[in-house]
């Protein structure tokens, strides 16, 4: 027994020795980050996303991103230097992650047999998924993924209905998140169907909730996922296919901000040959291995120093009356944030406001601009504002107005002069299109068209010709909103506003009395017309009665001319009673 027991104890420890541990398999780290995520997006230019680099009014939230990141002006999505492709979407989506657009187009079917970068990471140790929101409506066009043969069954991949951005934060907020993380929106959210405004707003709640911000992304939102924190180094990347040049973003902490490449040679290929270089991996086909790596949005730029300076719409502001201040800041990062101090005690907000001064004495007025760069630039300028009595001419305006699109603003502007027959002069600069200002008589009139939403400022001078003269200027703002659809119960109101007044595009300057005047004799005249039909037609069947009585005499039974016919009461039959009326 002891011997059995001794052998069985030298086999198990030859065994032993012959049979190396393996190791714990881990993923390989890469040389400027280890995890990637990639949003895809649709078809949009890059101006309409990101402008000329710095972002664009349509997309706030991307160009706070941007202040922060990496982009390329000249990306080309249908192909850079001599490389083609072509089919998009789908193909631009199958050269992104296989190297070559594969020969096909929209509305392929499963599958392509050709290796993808998912196969490379898979040998590389290194792990992958990806999402397609409610269902992958779109399919492989827009999810190439389920086009290959050595993936498209991959648990790896999620694109059930009930696939949601939250799916996705939980992955990247796991304990070990994949080293490639996809996310691929519905045509209802990723600009293909919707504006750019609304898909900015849907990447904006996506990334940072729907109440964070870049410096403090809220719960539940991608950058506020344990793939962003501290201790990962994660790229995100925001892609579009399909346009030359297309929009293309790259955020994290190895990517130099607010950089904006020069280079004309990048495209689907050269990001594949990006993520390739990153974890060592060999190229696929001959797009990828032919294409720059973009290697130049990996380190850190120094954003252009930040400047900033104001101006006055009066050199010389007039007590109580307000006067609009403007900044105006170049270099730094963007978005700016502006802030004043008046020197009277009072501040504000805004890269543009107004402000009351009412004492007349001068102020030091500073204005200070933060950017969005990290760390933060901050600049200031400062003026010496001094404020002058109330002049001999005065020059009255309404307070500022809010309107409607399709509505009339009407109001006059009027002059007070303390010098006796002196003449005064009235004028206006920086008038919208389509509006009209009669300086004999001070009236402003526009009715703004659907294009002209926004926040007006108009200038109206007076000047009278005494020596010197005498002279008065003043700043007026109008808000225009887009006027309520019809039927809705809005409209456009305030200020000088005819709201939803019927006619008023075709009578602007009728007043309300003669409305009630012109309303009064149109009732007039139709209850005229009413009584006299009313009477016409009783006289018509008056006569039609008596003619009815009427009739030609026949042998026997027809009454006579001049005869009705009566029934005799006592033996039922009918007798003639003589009549001559008619």
């Amino acid at each position: 027994m002891r011997t059995h027991l001794l052998v069985a104890i030298m086999i198990i420890g030859i065994v032993t020795l012959a049979v190396p541990a393996l190791p714990n398999a881990h993923a390989a780290a890469g040389a400027s980050f280890d995890n990637v995520v990639i949003v895809a997006m649709e078809n949009q230019n890059y101006a309409s996303i990101m402008g000329t680099g710095t972002g664009s009014s349509s997309a706030p939230f991307i160009s706070s991103l941007l202040a922060q990141s990496s982009t390329i002006p000249s990306y080309h999505g249908y192909g850079a230097a001599g490389r083609s492709i072509t089919g998009c979407s789908a193909g631009c989506y199958t050269a992104l992650i296989s190297g070559s657009d594969q020969g096909i187009s929209d509305g392929y079917s499963c599958c392509i047999n050709a290796p993808t970068l998912m196969d490379s990471m898979g040998t590389a140790g290194l792990t992958w998924q990806a999402y397609c929101e409610s269902g992958c409506p779109r399919g492989n066009d827009h999810f190439p993924f389920t086009g290959f043969t050595s993936i498209s069954n991959s648990p790896n991949i999620f694109a059930s209905g009930s696939v949601s951005t939250a799916d996705f934060v939980t992955a990247a907020d796991s304990v070990n998140p994949p080293n490639f993380l996809w996310y691929t929106p519905t045509d209802s959210n990723n600009m293909h169907d919707n504006s750019v405004q609304t898909g900015d707003s849907y990447l904006s709640d996506f990334l940072v909730g729907s109440t964070g911000s870049l410096a403090s992304p809220a719960g539940g939102s991608l950058l506020a996922s344990n793939l962003f924190k501290p201790g990962h180094r994660t790229m995100l990347v925001l892609w579009w296919d399909e346009y030359d040049p297309a929009p293309i973003l790259f955020y994290g902490s190895m990517v130099k901000q607010t950089f904006i490449s020069t280079s004309d040679l990048y495209d689907e290929f050269s990001v594949l040959h990006l993520f390739e270089n990153n974890w060592a991996l060999p190229t696929l086909a001959s797009g990828d291995a032919a294409a720059s790596p973009m290697s130049e949005i990996y380190g850190t730029s120094t954003p252009q120093p930040l400047t900033t300076s104001f101006a006055l719409s009066q050199s010389t502001p007039t007590i109580n009356l307000p006067v609009r201040l403007t900044a105006t800041t170049t270099g730094g990062a963007s978005p700016y944030t502006i802030s004043w101090n008046f020197g009277d005690g009072t501040t504000g907000t805004g890269g543009s406001l107004r402000h009351t001064f009412t004492g007349v004495r001068s102020y030091t007025v500073t204005e200070t601009a933060t950017d969005s760069s990290t760390p933060k630039q901050a600049a200031t300028s400062t003026q010496t504002v001094d404020v002058q009595a109330l002049g001999p001419l005065t020059l009255t305006l309404p307070g500022d107005r809010t309107a409607a699109t399709g509505s009339w603003i009407n109001f006059t502007v009027t002059t007070t002069d303390v010098n006796p027959g002196r003449t005064v002069t009235l004028s206006t600069t920086q008038l919208p299109a389509g509006a009209a200002f009669d300086p004999s008589t001070g009236f402003f009139s526009w009715k703004p068209s659907s294009s002209q939403t926004g926040y007006y400022t108009i200038t109206f001078t007076a000047i009278d010709d005494s020596t010197p003269p005498s002279s008065s200027i003043r700043d007026m703002g109008i808000q225009v909103d887009q006027a309520a659809p019809a039927g809705s119960g809005g409209g456009g109101s305030g200020g000088g506003s005819n709201g939803g007044c019927l006619l008023c595009g075709t009578f602007p300057a009728i007043s309300t009395s003669a409305w009630l005047l012109l309303i009064g004799g149109l009732l007039s005249f139709v209850t005229s017309l009413a009584l006299l039909t009313f009477k016409a037609r009783a006289n018509l069947e008056h006569t039609r009665r008596r003619l009815n009585r009427v009739s030609i005499p026949d042998s026997h039974n027809q009454p006579i001319a001049g005869s009705t016919l009566v029934w005799s009461g006592n033996k039922g039959r009918r007798r003639r009673k003589s009549s001559t009326r008619f």
